[in-house]
């Protein structure tokens, strides 16, 4: 009897030591909504009058005339300008969840399933993804 509590206690702990944070079907649709505003500032980075903007005025812009709902309010979004390139980071607090680059039509990096702390920092080189 002692070996299947400890077997049923050892199952629940291991499902909640599974469930993280950040739930897949939320950040895939999160992650959705990213790449359409990475792809829109790295448009405006290459056609836009961009001379006097900072890289958080250049964010801005782009947010501010984004009509579609919103959920990425909860986040930390970031910008790199490389070149004529936009990158993006998408944290939350010091955790870096997704990282973009906007030239392609893909997330370049998938960082929520495997959450570490103080690594809100870019890792993607604009020379190697945009073609």
């Amino acid at each position: 009897m002692k070996y299947l509590i400890s077997l049923i206690m050892t199952l629940l702990i291991a499902g909640c030591a599974n469930n993280s944070k950040y739930n897949d079907e939320h950040m895939y649709d999160v992650a959705s909504h990213f790449m359409n505003v990475s792809r829109e500032v790295d448009g405006f980075i290459k056609f836009g009058d961009i001379s006097m903007l900072t890289e958080e005025q250049i964010l801005q812009k782009v947010l501010n005339k984004d009509t579609r709902p919103n959920n990425l309010d909860l986040y930390t979004i970031k910008l790199e300008r490389q070149g004529e390139n936009a990158i993006l980071l998408l944290c939350d607090n010091d955790i870096a969840l997704i990282e973009d680059a906007g030239c392609n039509s893909n997330i370049d990096k998938i960082l929520w399933k495997n959450v570490t702390h103080n690594s809100c920092m870019f890792t993607i080189e604009a020379v190697k993804v945009c073609n």
